[in-house]
């Protein structure tokens, strides 16, 4: 009997619980049935709020600016305005600092070092703002900036004789017409860049370091012959990281072909492709490519893979213990070392992430310590008047910058930029003010030499 009567009780508490959820179920579907209806209180005053604020002036100070003003408020600011950048003299309209003409002319002939990289020493740099061309005009739109640029933005017609006879850029009236192709590609920069890139891995963001190199304008092989030792394709070797590309288009490559119209004997041409390729072989590059004026060469992943050449007597290997301490140095006719690497499929030096993580990633071998005097933290000091000098330099009148930073940071480059003439807004991080890192807007004012300009200043 006590266990008929135990059993009993169980199902009659089953029932009462069964009972109540479907009662509570019941109770919250008809709620919101008639909340959603529009007779709830709560509905009722959404509506009103909806309709009392239908009109967006209603609150006319309503800003998403970020209110990090930092100590560059406009009105109370008085040593800022003190240190407005003042424009350079107009003659500094084409300068760039590191590839100075006047500068470089007075540096020797001799492998060409005139026509390195020179940057100006401390003491000479300019602190000013460089001045856009007189009469610089808002660039045409895209597409139409891909074929022509305005007379009045780069005003010279030097390049337009020089290569009458090519199709590369034409003056007519007051723009510059550029048809495309060239000598070289007369198919235009697309088939060239889609023969790269059925080649290399351009696309999946794996790609290293390419070098394109060639006889022309825009290319690294101009002073190739300049040595015949093999020190040129022994600096691009140096500059060439791991699995990295060398791509050469142009002579003497398809000499055979082109001997007549490029006016060379081609006794002389293919001199110049056999010392190319023994150099190659030497600094152990892989040929993976050639077709037509194009070869390309891959350097290998590691020593390992390269134990061949230790026995070479021209294999000469630089004794510097800083291979990447080569700015203003004597050039030599060495082969840089491959970094350190764990194994023989390892890459030396360590593997880039894939772009575009690569941007955001410090290399392995600053984050290793493999690069004297370089540390992770370390890695991206430096000062910020030069960067910003420099993008003002770049930038076109009434060109804009978005920066992204953490707030402190975001404020002095507002104040900095404030006194270049630029115009800036910070705005909260799109996922909300609580982001730490904040969104700078700048646009660069329009001014010229001669004094026009949208400044306020």
């Amino acid at each position: 009997m006590a266990l008929k009567s135990s059993s009993a009780d169980g199902r009659t508490r089953s029932s009462i619980q069964i009972f109540i959820v479907a009662g509570l179920c019941c109770f919250f579907y008809i709620l919101g049935a008639w909340q959603r209806s529009g007779f709830g209180k709560a509905d009722n005053l959404a509506e009103r709020i909806i309709k009392s604020t239908a009109d967006c002036n209603i609150i006319p100070n309503l800003t998403f600016e970020t209110h990090h003003g930092g100590d560059v408020g406009p009105d109370d600011d008085s040593e800022s305005k003190s240190k407005i950048y003042q424009p350079c003299p107009s003659r500094f309209t084409d300068y760039t600092p590191c590839q100075d003409q006047s500068r470089a002319m007075t540096f020797p002939r001799e492998n060409m070092i005139y026509r390195e990289r020179h940057c100006p020493p401390q003491q000479e740099k300019l602190h000013c703002v460089i001045p856009a061309p007189k009469g610089y005009v808002t660039p045409f739109p895209w597409p139409k900036s891909r074929d022509y640029v305005p007379f009045a933005n780069a005003p010279y017609k030097s390049l337009t004789v020089e290569k009458a006879i090519q199709n590369w850029v034409q003056y007519e009236g007051n723009v510059f017409r550029f048809p495309g192709g060239g000598t070289q590609f007369p198919q235009g920069a697309d088939k060239y860049i889609d023969q790269l890139a059925s080649v290399l891995p351009i696309a999946n963001g794996t790609v290293r370091t390419a070098l394109d190199t060639g006889c022309g304008v825009a290319s690294l092989g101009d002073g190739f012959f300049f040595f015949a030792d093999g020190m040129y394709l022994m600096e691009v070797d140096r500059v060439l990281r791991p699995g990295g590309y060398w791509v050469l288009s142009g002579p003497p490559i398809n000499w055979k072909n082109n001997y007549r119209s490029w006016q060379r004997p081609k006794e002389e041409l293919q001199e110049e492709q056999r010392k190319i390729e023994e150099t190659a072989k030497l600094l152990c590059w892989d040929k993976k490519y050639e077709n037509g004026e194009m070869a390309i060469w891959q350097k290998r992943l590691n020593a390992d893979s390269c134990r061949a050449r230790q026995d070479d007597s021209r294999a000469t290997l630089c004794k510097s213990t800083d291979t990447d301490d080569a700015w203003y140095k004597q050039m030599e006719a060495c082969i840089t070392p491959y970094p350190d690497s764990g194994s023989s499929d390892e890459v030396a030096g360590g593997q880039l992430k894939v772009f575009p993580e690569r941007l955001y990633a410090v290399p392995p071998r600053v984050a290793s310590g493999s690069v004297p005097g370089v540390s992770a933290k370390t890695y991206q000091v430096c000062s910020m008047e030069d960067i910003l000098l420099e993008m003002d330099r770049i930038l076109r009148p009434e060109g804009a910058v978005i920066f992204r930073d953490e707030v402190n940071v975001l404020i002095k480059v507002r104040k900095m930029v404030g006194q270049m003439r630029w115009n800036t807004k910070m705005v909260d991080h799109e996922d909300g003010p609580l982001v730490p890192e904040k969104i700078l807007v700048a646009v660069k004012q329009y001014w010229v030499a001669g004094g026009n300009s949208t400044s306020t200043q």
